[in-house]
């Protein structure tokens, strides 16, 4: 769990050196200007069909029952990401995680205007066998 910009900075530096201090495409415009802001090296926003070997996604939920990271295409997946790159890095706050399924749909009905028409939700074990390293940054935001 991350408690302030530069534990997230931090994290992010070690995956990214892990990797071979890759360039990062990031999931919105928002989100690349804060990674560079608090100084992480190589960001850039991510174009729709062209590969990263990382990516830091923004996650919609987090699913306790089934340790599910729920994205979908409200955070731009399926638009700049239409898969996940090699490396993948889910942000998500310590808010967003909930019980289970039905209370993830009904909090995505009281915070979207539209539903979203874009879902996945990964699993780590799943992505593992898949050959994608997936990482979960937890930002405390309580």
């Amino acid at each position: 769990i991350c408690f302030c910009p530069s534990e997230i900075l931090q994290h992010l530096q070690e995956i990214q050196a892990t990797h071979g201090n890759c360039a990062v495409g990031c999931c919105t415009d928002n989100l690349t200007a804060f990674l560079s802001q608090v100084g992480l090296q190589d960001t850039f926003p991510a174009e729709a069909g062209r590969e990263y070997k990382m990516g830091v996604l923004l996650s919609d939920g987090l699913v306790a029952d089934s340790a599910g990271m729920v994205l979908t295409n409200k955070q731009n997946f399926g638009t700049a990401f239409v898969s996940l790159p090699p490396v993948t890095v889910v942000m998500a706050f310590t808010s967003q995680v909930v019980g289970n399924w039905e209370e993830l749909v009904n909090r995505m009905k009281e915070n979207f205007k539209t539903f979203p028409t874009q879902m996945v939700c990964l699993h780590p074990d799943d992505q593992m066998a898949a050959g994608t390293r997936l990482y979960l940054l937890l930002v405390e935001d309580l």
